[in-house]
């Protein structure tokens, strides 16, 4: 899978546990997300990827309604600027180094949909259990980000598991959540 089909296949799966959310106060319940909702995990997820896309020309209208329906409005505006390869090869200076919006797509806006969706799942009652594959992308992407994640507030500090713990959990507990 390219970097894009697989942050097209995280959108989709996200997508799918948004489309579950549902009963009486279920976006308003409380995330792993500190002081998050489950509505304003959605909200983050939509606003920092129209952000960084706002930056290289691409205008994504913020949807009014309910969370599903705002969802299902920027996904639809997300995939319709992404079928514009030169858009995916724009290249930039960011604080790694030189890379492209599919890059960046594909290097933290993935890991992004990955951990909010079982934030999202978290907060709904709708256990998210990621698969082998995707649980190398998250490694591979915490050992690259390292101490930043922390340093930023991106994260909470790792909480300590027992040896015998899942990967799931590990990797849950180095993003300061409990699995």
């Amino acid at each position: 899978m390219d970097t894009l089909e697989t942050f097209l296949a995280q959108l989709d799966l996200f997508g799918a546990v948004v489309e579950g959310v549902d009963g009486e106060g279920a976006w308003t319940a409380a995330s792993p997300c500190e002081e998050w909702t489950a509505a304003d995990v959605l909200d983050h997820v939509v606003g920092t990827q129209a952000d960084f896309l706002g930056r290289y020309g691409v205008e994504l209208v913020r949807e009014d309604g309910e969370p599903a329906q705002r969802w299902a409005a920027h996904d639809a505006q997300v995939r319709a600027a992404l079928a514009d390869e030169a858009l995916l090869a724009v290249s930039y200076d960011s604080p790694f180094g030189r890379t492209t919006v599919g890059e960046t797509l594909h290097a933290f806006y993935t890991f992004d949909l990955l951990v909010h969706r079982w934030d999202l799942g978290s907060a709904a009652d709708q256990p998210v259990l990621w698969t082998d594959e995707e649980m190398r992308l998250l490694e591979a992407s915490l050992d690259e980000k390292g101490d930043m994640l922390y340093e930023y507030g991106a994260s909470k500090p790792a909480l300590e598991v027992p040896d015998d713990a899942s990967w799931q959990t590990r990797l849950l507990a180095r993003l300061g959540r409990a699995g």
